[in-house]
């Protein structure tokens, strides 16, 4: 409780990051090289943790996509190579997917950043996820 203004306050507590992750990086040790990329923790399509707003939420459509292009950089700068890229970026396109965002603003998404960045793995994420 903090007595300046009578409202109660939580400590940060530190938590198991898990085997193969370090902060906010997964990782993966084989054959004497490491791969990395972000951390999330609904890979894999399970929800354990609730993040970003569902598509039909009151937000207003440049904030979705902000929010939405944002994360998708962030796949990008925490990836060691085009694997590791695909294989997070397919993660966090699930889990948009996932609060509704429409296939066609994932797939712009997916394609803006390929043309933009030069990294061919955003088209392959963008062509698995059909039209």
């Amino acid at each position: 409780m903090c007595a300046c203004d009578g409202e109660a306050r939580t400590t940060l507590k530190l938590e198991e990051g898990g085997k193969g992750t370090f902060l906010e990086t997964s990782f993966e040790i084989k054959e004497n090289a490491v791969r990395f990329w972000l951390k999330n923790q609904n890979a894999g399509g399970e929800k354990q943790v609730w993040r970003y707003q569902h598509y039909e939420s009151y937000a207003s459509y440049q904030q979705k996509r902000a929010t939405l292009m944002a994360c998708l950089r962030k796949v990008q700068k925490m990836a060691s190579d085009r694997k590791a890229l695909e294989r997070s970026a397919w993660d966090k396109i699930v889990e948009f997917r996932g609060l509704g965002y429409p296939r066609r603003i994932l797939r712009t998404a997916c394609n803006y950043l390929g043309a933009t960045t030069g990294e061919r793995g955003w088209f392959e994420v963008r062509d698995q996820l059909g039209f």
